[in-house]
């Protein structure tokens, strides 16, 4: 997750996004110091997009050595009073993220 508002993190942070009934939380890999944020209601997914250069550390998918199929995953941008949130999520879950955000927060 990563956000230009200050209650969220600025730079790309490592976590897992929790769906519980109609509502949406991002709770952080390191849990240290660090508490779960709610994501906000009202979130609107504004686009999907293929990491891009700020998303160095992200796999892009593809195949290694030529055999082995890498997983990859999308950037989605999320828009909800005056915050913008961008998720990265493994493509085999997309569909699943979208949906849920759109149930929870219509």
């Amino acid at each position: 997750m990563r956000s230009d508002s200050g209650r969220f993190p600025r730079r790309i942070r490592q976590g897992a996004l929790l769906i519980r009934g109609r509502t949406a939380t991002w709770a952080p890999f390191w849990s240290v110091r660090r508490t779960s944020l709610d994501i906000p209601t009202g979130t609107v997914v504004t686009s999907v997009r293929a990491p891009s250069r700020p998303e160095w550390n992200v796999k892009r998918g593809g195949r290694a050595f030529g055999i082995i199929p890498v997983p990859g995953a999308r950037v989605v941008c999320l828009s909800a009073r005056r915050t913008d949130l961008e998720l990265i999520v493994p493509e085999i879950d997309l569909p699943l993220v979208r949906a849920a955000l759109a149930d929870s927060h219509d």
